[in-house]
C-alpha cells in the first residue's frame, strides 16, 4: 500500500466482492507489515475479485517527512489477473471511472484497461502502462512504475498548493483525490478549471 509507502500498522480492510461487485457479506481485516507498504492477504479468498481499503500515515514527497494525518487509499482487484494488490494513488483515482464503465456494461477487465489509459492521459503523460495499476510500486524501477511516482508526486504538490500553508495537507490530500475521482468519473478527463490550474502549477514545480 503506497501514496508514498503507508507506514507499519496502517489498517488494511478487504471485501470479498460477488461478480457483480457487490459485496458477499465476507471481510477481513489486517495490518500494513513494515514501511514499505507491504501487507498479505488470506490464501482461501472466495471471490474473484475484492475491494481494498488501507488507511494510515504515509510518506510526504513534497516535504520529506511522514504525513501529520491519516490518508486512505482503496483499489478494486481481479485476483485471478493480477499477482499484486498494491493499493495505490492510481488504483484509488480509477476506481469510479472503473465502476462507472462496468455500469455501462464494460467487463471488469475492458474497463480498468480504459481507465488506466485516461488517468495517465489526465495528467499528462504519455507512457504506456499496460501493467495493472495494481501491480505498480514507487519503490522499484521501470517506466511504468516512474508513472505511479511521478502522479503521486504531483497529486501530492497539488495537495500542498491547495493547502496554502494553513497546516492541514492530508485533509487537503483526501479532498483532492476524492475530486479527482469525481471528475474523471464521468468522462475519463479533468475538467474541472480549479483542479486543472493545481494540476498544470504542481507539474511545472515538480518537473521544472
Amino acid at each position: 500500500a503506497q501514496k508514498g509507502p503507508l507506514q507499519t500498522n496502517s489498517s488494511v480492510e478487504v471485501y470479498e466482492l460477488d461478480a457483480n461487485l457487490n459485496q458477499t457479506g465476507t471481510s477481513f481485516q489486517t495490518k500494513v507489515i513494515n514501511d514499505f507498504g507491504e501487507y498479505s492477504l488470506p490464501v482461501n479468498l472466495a471471490s474473484q475479485y475484492i475491494d481494498i481499503f488501507v488507511k494510515g500515515y504515509y510518506f510526504d514527497e513534497v516535504s520529506g517527512e511522514a504525513s501529520t494525518g491519516w490518508l486512505t487509499l482503496t483499489a478494486l482487484v481481479d485476483t485471478y489477473a493480477s499477482a499484486q494488490n498494491n493499493i495505490n494513488i492510481l488504483t484509488t483515482l480509477a476506481k469510479p471511472r472503473v465502476l462507472a464503465l462496468i455500469a455501462e456494461g464494460m467487463s471488469f477487465a475492458a474497463a480498468c484497461a480504459q481507465a488506466q489509459d485516461e488517468v495517465v492521459s489526465a495528467f499528462g503523460i504519455t507512457t504506456e502502462v499496460t501493467t495493472s495499476f495494481s501491480e505498480l510500486s514507487v519503490l522499484e524501477e521501470g517506466d511504468e512504475n516512474a508513472v505511479l511516482l511521478a502522479v503521486s508526486a504531483i497529486v501530492m504538490q497539488m495537495a500542498h498548493m491547495a493547502d496554502e500553508g494553513d497546516g492541514a495537507v492530508p485533509a487537503a490530500l483526501s479532498q483532492l483525490i476524492s475530486d479527482i475521482g469525481v471528475d474523471l468519473e464521468d468522462n475519463g478527463q479533468m475538467d474541472d478549471a480549479e483542479i486543472l490550474s493545481l494540476l498544470f502549477r504542481a507539474i511545472i514545480r515538480v518537473d521544472p
